[in-house]
């Protein structure tokens, strides 16, 4: 990943999180997952989210992996917030 991130100029933006300039022509997710696999060995268990900028507007979504349960869920009781899938 580091070597992905190294060769796109991406800057550190907090744990786990990054920017960098992207360009394509078609479809921003299938040309982005494909550039990523070029890099990177994913697991199972691997998760990349993508946020992106289409008509002035962000859009985010899970590439690689979804969204799972977060650490703090059941500590003000009640049902626990089941997980999402982002498409």
């Amino acid at each position: 990943m580091y070597t992905f991130l190294d060769t796109y100029n991406a800057k550190e933006c907090g744990d786990g999180i990054a920017v960098l300039h992207f360009e394509y022509e078609d479809d921003l997710i299938t040309k982005f997952r494909a550039k990523i696999q070029e890099y990177v060995d994913l697991q199972s268990r691997s998760r990349i989210y993508l946020f992106s900028q289409d008509n002035g507007k962000y859009k985010g979504r899970f590439i690689f992996g979804h969204r799972k349960r977060a650490p703090w869920v059941g500590y003000a009781g009640g049902d626990p917030e089941e997980e999402d899938n982002i498409e």
